[in-house]
């Protein structure tokens, strides 16, 4: 007897049991438009200008994986000095 599966079947067990899940650790040294360690103190250079490349780079990271993944849980960590970098203000 050959077994059939229904696609809502299969998609609900995936949804169950087989969830993405990603986890986005950001810090900015790495982030784009960043080349030098000065550009990352508060006391030095332009920091409100980095924190807006964080969010632009962050950002990007989580359109890509909910590209990729729709469903997705997404969560994402700001790993720079205090974190406190990624200015909600700015991170829609």
């Amino acid at each position: 007897m050959k077994t059939r599966f229904n696609l809502r079947y299969l998609k609900l067990i995936e949804a169950l049991f087989f969830s993405m899940k990603f986890f986005i650790s950001v810090d900015m040294e790495g982030v784009s438009g960043i080349v030098d360690g000065s550009m990352v103190s508060r006391e030095q250079g332009d920091y409100e200008r980095e924190r807006k490349l964080i969010v632009a780079d962050t950002n990007a990271a989580i359109k890509g994986t909910l590209s990729a993944h729709p469903d997705a849980e997404t969560t994402v960590c700001d790993t720079h000095g205090s974190m406190n970098s990624i200015d909600p203000a700015v991170s829609t």
